[in-house]
């Protein structure tokens, strides 16, 4: 919303229908309105940014005079916003949100794990199954977890080191260069429709620093680096503003424009993207129809179910750990168990796979058989002490008092005087050798 934001104002400022600027106006208002009701500031900064760049090249197209003294106040304008996002300054009250401080985790986690793999990163789609390993130790918001590192560039660096974000940050570069090109492509009344290009541009880059590749952001990304490139194409030929001439009305694209080779490949890359996606969204529908089913019925075909799914998707970790969970959620615990064993299998360093079979072992009074899982744990989760104080309590019942005493100290070193240091010190005190 606050990158649609930055149109209106194109429309607002430049338009000469005087219902398409109230249109956008409100449009505008009302847009903003929303972006500070949903309390997310990432919103806010995407439009500053475009708005800034948009109002800087109207400024300069007014007179060199007008364009110094906007970039001045913009300027000063837009330091104060940026120093309040990281609580300093007079705004900070308003704009600082504390959710930063989670995203320094994020971040911190991504660059350990890039600096670790930096050639091939972690593995696409990875970084919560990694994140647990290489987050820092005392972070700033203790005990939070992401699968994400909310920063799509850190995102793409982490989980696919340099040979995908290399090729990935020269594409947006050379867009870039195509967007702000645009600016002195044109004539003089087209220049603010091209800077409104460059702006919105610019807002999707900058929002990508503080947010994940979701699908909103992703796609309409990608859709409008296409027509960036594409009227980068056509911008020495037509000047594109829009008081549209009779002869530009009624110019006809030539029948030969799309080659058959294009649109075959076009057609192909579509007919691809439902092979792939047909098949997810099917099992995506069955498990939430299960989810919402799970209490109407009986154990018998829930559990038919649940194995069903599982069997078709043994390869699929992350629609197990689902199923996994679902069983849980219906006490079933020997179901859960033998899931939990596929996720394994699927990936051997699953967190949740680990995590279900440690828990659920403890659970049906078997801790002897989940040790391996919470060992596993301790490499997967090296900051969890709860965890760890498991783990003493199983060492303990099964007499091996030395690794109790170890990891006990170990817990004890990690964070002193923490609760499950003094549950674990407990535990161990006056036991043999």
């Amino acid at each position: 919303i606050g990158i649609s934001g930055i149109a209106s104002l194109y429309f607002l400022i430049e338009s000469k229908n005087y219902l398409e600027r109230s249109v956008a106006a409100l449009s505008l208002v009302f847009g903003l309105f929303i972006v500070l009701k949903s309390d997310s500031i990432q919103g806010v900064f995407a439009f500053a940014v475009g708005a800034a760049t948009l109002l800087i090249v109207k400024a300069w197209s007014i007179s060199k005079r007008v364009g110094y003294i906007a970039s001045s106040v913009i300027f000063v304008v837009g330091s104060s916003i940026l120093l309040a996002i990281f609580n300093i300054g007079p705004l900070a009250s308003r704009l600082y949100q504390g959710t930063l401080n989670n995203r320094l985790d994020y971040w911190h986690a991504a660059v350990n794990m890039f600096k670790v793999h930096p050639m091939l990163g972690v593995g696409i789609d990875r970084y919560g199954e990694n994140y647990r390993e290489f987050a820092v130790q005392n972070q700033v918001s203790q005990g939070t977890f992401s699968n994400n590192a909310h920063n799509v560039y850190l995102q793409l660096l982490a989980t696919g080191g340099l040979v995908l974000f290399i090729p990935y940050i020269a594409l947006l570069l050379f867009i870039s260069w195509l967007a702000f090109r645009g600016i002195f492509q044109v004539k003089h009344e087209s220049r603010i429709l091209a800077a409104s290009y460059l702006a919105i541009w610019l807002s999707f880059l900058i929002l990508n620093i503080v947010t994940i590749d979701n699908i909103g952001v992703g796609t309409w990304m990608w859709i409008f680096g296409g027509l960036v490139i594409a009227r980068s194409a056509i911008a020495p030929n037509e000047d594109l503003n829009l008081k549209n001439s009779r002869s530009a009305k009624n110019k006809k694209i030539p029948a030969n424009a799309l080659s058959l080779t294009t649109k075959l490949m076009s057609f192909a890359l579509v007919a691809l993207a439902l092979v792939v996606c047909l098949p997810l969204l099917s099992t995506s529908q069955h498990i939430q129809e299960l989810k919402f089913n799970k209490k109407s019925l009986d154990d018998g075909a829930f559990t038919a179910a649940i194995t069903n799914e599982s069997t078709a998707n043994l390869d699929n970790p992350q629609i197990l750990t689902l199923l996994a969970d679902l069983a849980l959620q219906k006490n079933n615990s020997t179901l859960a168990l033998d899931i939990s064993h596929k996720i394994i299998n699927a990936d051997s360093r699953s967190f949740y796979g680990t995590f279900f079979l440690a828990g659920i072992y403890d659970a049906i009074k078997q801790r002897n058989l989940g040790i391996p899982y919470r060992e596993q744990l301790l490499m997967i989760d090296k900051w969890n002490t709860d965890n760890m104080y498991e783990l003493v309590k199983s060492y303990v019942e099964i007499k091996d008092f030395a690794k109790a005493r170890a990891l006990a100290l170990h817990i004890e070193t990690l964070y002193p005087d923490s609760e499950n240091s003094k549950k674990s010190s407990l535990l161990i005190s006056g036991l043999g050798k």
